[in-house]
């Protein structure tokens, strides 16, 4: 068999990622086997378990898969250890991917691991799992955060901050509100009920269209939501992604990459959560930060709103809050437009996912 690498990628933000990941480690000469969607498939990856079935968010749902977990470590584990296999690349999904790590090491695989747990929030000890390891990160509160442990982490460009670049903003008149309600089947049901009413209640300020990360949201969109929603699929490619995103003018989310991808082309954003109950009062005990949105971390204070759903809370004082924060965004559009401005600049320098790949493979994998 030919010499191959593992590699685990749990999510839609994480196939992104490991696209780039399995093209490099393609052209250096290796295969690629492991967890990935479409984007991964298509780049080389030889799947052994599609990422669609492991999207979880929350205690609960994880609860509810242990077993499916359980089946997949062992057949990840018989990879691992596996002579052919000369490296594992975990990417992000640290609740399933710091298992492997552990697993990898147990066999002598060197490791490397973009878009590490994010240990500035919480659960500091995991950095312990990292040492001897080759770690990227994309963001400086990450590597700062790393640091204080004794960690070294390359920062990386992300693939968002690059495609965004390149892209020329679009002049035409915005009037579109985007709403992306998760990636993750279990938060899109989830959160759907709080979002329609969320739309129809903004639908003063713009036109509401939910945004579904790919085809099977989009499937499960069009069945759950009203005929006066119209649902539209988001782009695969990065660039196509960013164009797309121009367009709006106000994108409403989970806090995740998404908010920083719309943030990045100079589009307002508002973080709009509803945790599971579990989570949410696990989240007030242990929660280091008050900032939850990636943009707001970068500009370092809470420029744009992030509003919390708490457990049992009425939705109308949800909505109102809603109202008032998105009123106040567009009131202040001036000051907005400028923290817009500054965000590319908190993401300058940092090299390519590309060049890390070959760097790691280099350093540490013997062919």
């Amino acid at each position: 068999m030919k010499p191959f690498v593992f590699i685990c990628a749990g999510e839609d933000s994480g196939d992104i990622l490991g696209e780039f990941v399995v093209r490099a480690v393609r052209e250096y000469g290796f295969e690629a086997f492991g967890v990935g969607g479409h984007r991964m498939e298509q780049a080389g990856l030889h799947t052994i378990e599609h990422f669609e079935n492991f999207p979880v968010s929350g205690f609960l749902d994880v609860l509810q898969k242990l077993s499916f977990f359980r089946q997949f470590i062992r057949k990840a584990e018989r990879q691992l250890a596996n002579p052919d296999c000369c490296a594992f690349f975990a990417i992000d999904y640290p609740g399933l991917n710091l298992k492997l790590v552990k697993l990898a090491k147990k066999y002598g695989k060197p490791v490397c691991y973009l878009a590490p747990p994010q240990i500035f929030a919480w659960k500091k000890n995991r950095a312990k799992f990292l040492k001897n390891t080759y770690t990227c990160a994309f963001f400086p509160f990450e590597s700062k955060a790393y640091a204080e442990q004794g960690i070294f982490v390359n920062l990386v460009a992300h693939p968002f901050f690059e495609s965004s670049k390149n892209v020329r903003s679009e002049i035409s008149t915005r009037e579109k509100i985007y709403f992306l309600p998760g990636s993750r089947e279990r938060v899109l049901f989830r959160n759907l009920p709080l979002y329609i009413e969320a739309a129809n209640h903004l639908s003063s300020f713009g036109n509401p269209v939910f945004v579904a990360s790919r085809k099977t949201m989009y499937n499960h969109l069009k069945e759950k939501l009203p005929s006066n929603i119209s649902v539209e699929l988001m782009p695969e490619d990065l660039e196509e992604r960013a164009i797309f995103l121009s367009k709006a003018k106000l994108v409403i989310g989970n806090p995740g990459t998404a908010l920083l991808e719309a943030s990045l082309r100079g589009v307002p954003i508002v973080a709009l959560i509803r945790p599971d109950f579990l989570t949410f009062a696990l989240g007030k005990i242990f929660l280091k930060i008050r900032i939850l949105s990636l943009p707001n971390l970068l500009l370092k204070k809470k420029v744009f709103p992030e509003i919390v759903a708490f457990p049992f809370q009425k939705s109308s004082s949800l909505l109102s809050e809603l109202h008032r924060s998105v009123k106040l965004l567009f009131e202040e559009s001036s000051s907005i437009k400028l923290a817009l401005e500054k965000l590319p600049k908190t993401l300058e320098g940092n090299r390519s996912i590309q060049e890390s790949v070959f760097e790691f493979l280099l350093k540490f994998v013997k062919r």
